[in-house]
């Protein structure tokens, strides 16, 4: 049994770390169940509609402009939605591998700062999450900034699928040159010398469009691809002149 502790938790909301800023977070799932019990039955019969994903999160009170207040004031009555990514590391550094729970777009229900002569500014929020619901799997790629074009850990999954996966992607920031294309290579060796393929592109990110999120479907690709191999690794290219920074994070769901 793995025992984790909720203190090396990470939180990403729309390509920003907001880690320093939160006390707690509570993802939760619920689904649709219409009743379809008919004459004879010994007990009520149901079947599954739709997921109803939401979370809350607890936290600190932050001024700063592009964080916790400043983006909950922009999403309020907005159609707005962002891209999440909750990570629940084993250890204190987070590593490739970590367990990721991750949605598309959520949207904001309530918000409130609270004010207590005896204590700190608060501020507390619950989300919904629109259409996707929150989807389980591992982190590909640290949160790092990059330099110069790089391929990252190699992430050993025991054995290759055929149901395709699903990618999420936070860029955090971007500079020089005139973008960086994100994306997962897949190998089935794991040698990593050549018989590599690409598994999805998350797009070119560049200064103007950052941060932001996205997440991939294998399955509905241009030419789709079902067959993951056993090995993925992130690679990150740049493109233009340098010098260049790129700071992202990465999460895979093996389906």
């Amino acid at each position: 049994m793995t025992i984790l502790h909720g203190r090396n938790c990470r939180v990403y909301v729309n390509g920003l770390d907001i880690s320093g800023d939160l006390n707690e977070i509570n993802p939760k799932s619920e689904i649709e169940l219409a009743d379809v019990t008919a004459f004879g039955a010994t007990g009520h019969q149901f079947y599954p509609g739709l997921t109803k994903e939401e979370f809350d999160y607890k936290g600190l009170f932050n001024p700063i402009s592009g964080y916790l207040a400043s983006q909950l004031s922009t999403l309020f009555q907005t159609a707005t939605t962002y891209g999440v990514m909750i990570i629940r590391a084993a250890a204190n550094t987070v590593v490739v591998g970590d367990s990721v729970s991750a949605a598309n777009g959520v949207m904001l229900n309530g918000f409130e700062a609270k004010a207590i002569t005896t204590d700190v500014i608060r501020l507390d929020a619950k989300f919904k999450a629109e259409n996707y619901p929150f989807e389980n799997g591992l982190l590909a790629m640290v949160k790092a900034q990059k330099t110069a074009d790089w391929t990252g850990t190699s992430m050993d999954n025991g054995g290759a699928t055929t149901n395709g996966a699903i990618g999420f992607v936070q860029v955090f920031e971007q500079t020089g040159g005139t973008g960086c294309t994100l994306s997962l290579i897949h190998s089935t060796t794991g040698l990593w010398a050549g018989e590599e393929t690409e598994l999805m592109t998350f797009g070119n990110f560049a200064t103007a469009g950052v941060p932001t999120t996205s997440r991939v479907d294998s399955r509905l690709l241009l030419t789709p691809i079902t067959t993951v191999k056993q090995y993925v690794k992130a690679k990150g290219v740049f493109a233009g002149g340098g010098p260049y920074t790129c700071t992202a994070a990465i999460a895979i769901i093996r389906l």
